[in-house]
């Protein structure tokens, strides 16, 4: 059962960004979009906190090209 769980969570985190950024990109209202930048920023969050390092998600490019762009 050990290394089941090994093997499945292998990545850590990352599936889950990268479903929620799948999300982000096919949202089609902004309530949609809110709903998966917070799930993107709490699963980065916690991927940094179990396994340390840093992840550019694209909450934050998406916040560094809005910043960036006025």
């Amino acid at each position: 059962m050990n290394n089941n769980k090994k093997t499945k969570y292998s990545e850590g985190y990352i599936p889950k960004i990268q479903y929620w950024t799948d999300k982000l990109l096919k949202a089609g209202t902004p309530i949609e979009q809110a709903a998966a930048l917070s799930k993107i920023n709490y699963f980065k969050k916690r991927h940094q906190q179990k396994y340390g390092g840093d992840i550019v998600s694209i909450a934050e490019l998406i916040e560094n090209y809005q910043t960036h762009s006025k």
